[in-house]
């Protein structure tokens, strides 16, 4: 299964997001969506679910702040923000505590962010959209077969 990942949009979809997400089971977004229109549009690529920033508004997109969905073996957490992947979030911990994925997806990062810890995989796919101090844009994939799950960020600017 391939699940794409997207994060703070901002209101600005990159055209190279329906080329980079062909052929996805899933698309996840982390949050910061800004435009509704942009959830219409990812969802003619396929299903579309994800999660809310603080500034997103809750009247125009039917998101909560957190998302648990599990694929074969794998549980699958989704946040917008989290803390850091080695300081969590006191709300963070005690969901981690309690759902026990093995992936945790996040956003509002100005890079992307790839690392395991303690057999975790935390991934924010970076911002696809106009973010303040972002070194570069991207997306990310997330794949998962069986038990076993790995992702990448793919660059959307030469930068």
């Amino acid at each position: 299964m391939w699940i794409g990942v997207i994060s703070d949009t901002s209101g600005e979809l990159d055209p190279r997001v329906a080329d980079l997400f062909g052929g996805v089971d899933y698309i996840l977004h982390c949050g910061g969506i800004g435009d509704p229109a942009i959830l219409d549009v990812l969802s003619h690529i396929a299903p579309v679910a994800g999660v809310l920033a603080a500034h997103d508004d809750p009247g125009i997109v039917p998101f909560e702040k957190t998302l648990f969905r599990k694929w074969f073996e794998v549980g699958v957490y989704t946040s917008h923000v989290i803390g850091e992947p080695t300081n969590l979030s006191r709300l963070t911990a005690k969901d981690l505590e309690e759902l026990a994925p093995q992936v945790v997806l996040f956003g509002n990062q100005r890079s992307a962010c790839n690392s395991r810890i303690d057999g975790r995989l935390f991934f924010a796919p970076g911002p696809a959209g106009p973010f303040a101090g972002a070194t570069q844009r991207s997306v990310g994939i997330l794949e998962i077969e069986g038990r076993n799950h790995r992702a990448e960020s793919i660059p959307l600017d030469g930068r």
